[in-house]
């Protein structure tokens, strides 16, 4: 009899440490889940324009939305645009999996492959889930109407074509590496147009260089941009000697000035924060300088790689 209380005791008490244990594993589990940032989006701009459209004109429709996700890494979003036509049927689009960094923007078109033939209004709806699921994080809807031929060209005056918003940063500074011929420095980056930019760099080690370059940025290719560009290069190397007779320090430059052409490849790592990787060529030549003083003679050869791989990172302010 005492075998068997025992028995029991045993067995309900294991029962009672494995109930525990679930417990607090679902506890842990449901406080990381209550932790967890939610992933936010917010539709920053939603244009139909024109509003009023000829039947069989098409109107452009589109929307900027962007990740307002408070969490770091990327936000995974599917945009659904639903469009209903005056006689009440539907055409819908859906873009899946559309990564966004933090504070990303970017622009979703709707396709002119429906009817706007009919006469009336049409209402676009634009919806943005979490990625795979069916959990609504934001919807906006905007309007259109196609009216006859007759009314549309009684109307006056014409529409207006609508202004497209900028999206891509304009000012940033950072760091400009030059691999090869070992030097680095501070970088400024203009984009006073959207795929028109000017950059400033100083780079400063065993050779110092300044550089004025225009660049042209090409649409994106997955998640990168690729771009090309042409600069002016100045280039010096300061070295000390010592004068021999008396025994006083001379200094050394050689210099040189010469055109750089360049290709490479633009990323945005986080936020707006940029990485820029790139291959330069120059036909530049340092050469040989010389310096002559009273009983002292010398001489520097100076060899300047004419193919570089630099690197640079931006941080745009604005």
């Amino acid at each position: 009899m005492r075998n068997i209380t025992i028995r029991i005791v045993t067995t309900f008490c294991l029962y009672l440490l494995i109930l525990t244990a679930w417990c607090c594993a679902l506890e842990q589990k449901t406080f990381a889940a209550a932790d967890a940032a939610p992933m936010t989006a917010e539709i920053s701009t939603f244009a139909i324009s024109p509003a009023s459209t000829p039947a069989g004109t098409y109107p452009e429709i589109k929307a900027v939305i962007q990740n307002t996700s408070k969490a770091s890494g990327k936000a995974v979003f599917d945009i659904k645009l639903v469009l209903t036509l005056p006689d009440k049927t539907t055409k819908q689009w859906t873009w899946r999996n559309n990564k966004f960094s933090a504070d990303q923007k970017m622009q979703f078109k709707a396709p002119k492959d429906y009817d706007v033939k009919q006469i009336g209004a049409y209402t676009a709806e634009y919806f943005v889930y979490i990625s795979g699921g069916t959990q609504l994080v934001t919807s906006r809807s905007e309007s259109f109407s196609a009216i006859s031929q007759v009314a549309s060209e009684a109307k006056a005056p014409k529409p207006s074509s609508p202004r497209r918003e900028r999206t891509e940063p304009i000012v940033g500074i950072g760091v400009h590496v030059n691999a090869v011929n070992v030097s680095a420095g501070p970088a400024l980056m203009l984009w006073p147009l959207e795929n028109a930019g000017l950059e400033l760099t100083y780079g400063f080690g065993p050779i110092t260089s300044y550089e004025i370059r225009g660049m042209y940025r090409f649409q994106p290719v997955m998640t990168v941009k690729p771009y090309i560009g042409a600069g002016y290069l100045h280039v010096e190397k300061k070295d000390t000697l010592q004068n021999k007779v008396t025994l006083e320090n001379v200094d050394i430059t050689t210099t040189g000035d010469s055109y750089e052409v360049f290709c490479g490849i633009e990323r945005a790592i986080f936020g707006r924060l940029h990485a820029y990787v790139e291959v330069a060529a120059t036909p530049l030549k340092l050469g040989t300088a010389n310096i002559s003083a009273v009983g002292f003679s010398a001489s520097q050869k100076v060899d300047y790689i004419p193919v570089s791989a630099n690197v640079g990172i931006v941080w745009y302010v604005f």
